[in-house]
């Protein structure tokens, strides 16, 4: 279940557990623009999913997902944050930057039918708009 929250500790606290990988701390940005979806199962806090505005309607995305959110459970995760994002705000595009060398977490984006845009500064960037949003909601309803 995705739920929005505006406690910073509870978002610090999946980051700071479920790092990128060794190297990459993910710095936490404190803004009340910044939209925070954690991901609760089992009344558990188990991942978080965060769009920060960039420009123009568009939102770039940032993830960490404990061992209790990988696979499956991180694809529905990420589909029911995608919802809530588009049905919630003005949200036009979404902008999945990924470090091209973690290649497993290079699946959530494909499951849920981002579209592949090319490398940028060492990342695979990822996108989806409110319009293909749409037609891949009809389709699987």
């Amino acid at each position: 279940m995705i739920e929005r929250t505006n406690d910073y500790r509870r978002v610090k606290h999946l980051t700071d557990a479920n790092p990128i990988d060794a190297e990459t701390p993910w710095d936490l940005t404190i803004s009340s623009k910044v939209f925070y979806l954690i991901e609760v199962q089992d009344g558990k806090d188990v991942g978080v999913w965060a769009f920060e505005p960039v420009e123009n309607n568009a939102y770039e995305m940032h993830t960490a997902m404990s061992p209790a959110c990988r696979g499956k459970s991180a694809v529905d995760s990420a589909i029911a944050a995608f919802v809530w994002l588009y049905d919630k705000t003005d949200a036009d595009r979404i902008i999945a930057p990924m470090f091209t060398r973690l290649k497993h977490a290079h699946r959530i984006p494909r499951m849920v039918g981002l579209v592949y845009e090319g490398i940028q500064d060492g990342f695979k960037i990822y996108t989806m708009n409110r319009e293909l949003f749409n037609e891949l909601r009809k389709a699987t309803q």
